[in-house]
């Protein structure tokens, strides 16, 4: 490995210490925070949750129905490979069956066709070879390929060129 990897793969390094030890004294406020101070918890969730990316959700804050709910074994918990199968049967009656029986789905943004269409000049620019070429770690040939291959019609190297994207912006924000 060349002298500037090895520095770059040392720096990705210390950064991703920096956030697991944040990450980690975050979680230990957490744990300290008493049951009628629980608002406070979602709080914090919140600050983790966002920070990582993630979402988070937490319905049921009651420390009683968290304490009830460890109680419940796991096969009553999960039932035939229903997840959640208590909640649902309990609350089945509440809400209508299409519902309470269809599959879990995230929220997709339509990120790749926006990439096509209005982002189809900023990603290109944030993967040309003279950006990409400032650290060396990616081949800009290659990239370039992948790039025409998507443009052209290659709708699977969608996600190649949105991962690339995002390391090219992480890279600029952090090392640049």
């Amino acid at each position: 490995m060349s002298p500037k990897k090895e520095n770059i793969a040392a720096n990705l390094k210390a950064k991703a210490q920096k956030d697991l030890g944040t990450t980690k004294r975050a979680l230990e406020k957490v744990k300290i925070i008493a049951p009628e101070r629980a608002h406070l918890k979602t709080v914090a969730e919140d600050f983790l949750s966002m920070a990582h990316s993630v979402e988070v959700r937490s319905p049921f804050l009651d420390y009683r129905l968290v304490e009830f709910a460890a109680t419940i074994p796991g096969h009553m918990k999960i039932r035939n490979g229903v997840v959640k199968d208590i909640l649902k049967r309990a609350v089945e009656p509440l809400i209508p069956e299409g519902i309470v029986r269809r599959p879990k789905e995230g929220f997709v943004l339509p990120i790749f066709d926006w990439m096509v269409d209005k982002l189809k000049d900023y990603s290109t620019d944030v993967l040309s070879e003279s950006r990409i070429g400032k650290h060396d770690l990616l081949n800009g040939e290659t990239v370039r390929r992948l790039i025409e291959g998507y443009y052209s019609g290659n709708s699977s190297a969608a996600v190649k060129v949105w991962n690339l994207m995002m390391f090219q912006i992480w890279w600029e924000k952090y090392f640049d």
